[in-house]
């Protein structure tokens, strides 16, 4: 049988290992959750939407994850505009 959390507070103990609902979490209380932050590392996808909508800055600590998605290391390197970006573009 699935785990079906029935209260807020079991759902957020079930977000912190899964990165979408890390990252759900993060966006509902409209800031940061260092709580959810190991479980959004583990994907490219969530790390790169995290630093973008959530921090609203760079996450170095994410950008190796986020390299392994050549698609969103690109969306990453041109929406913070990167310096790896600006050397390639002279």
């Amino acid at each position: 049988m699935l785990f079906k959390p029935k209260r807020v507070k079991d759902k957020i103990v079930a977000a912190k290992n899964d990165p979408v609902g890390a990252y759900n979490v993060a966006i509902a209380i409209k800031g940061r959750w260092p709580a959810g932050e190991p479980a959004i590392l583990n994907d490219s996808f969530y790390s790169y939407m995290y630093a973008r909508y959530v921090l609203k800055r760079r996450w170095p600590e994410a950008e190796p994850t986020i390299q392994k998605s050549n698609t969103f290391w690109r969306w990453y390197l041109d929406y913070f505009n990167h310096p790896a970006v600006r050397r390639r573009n002279r």
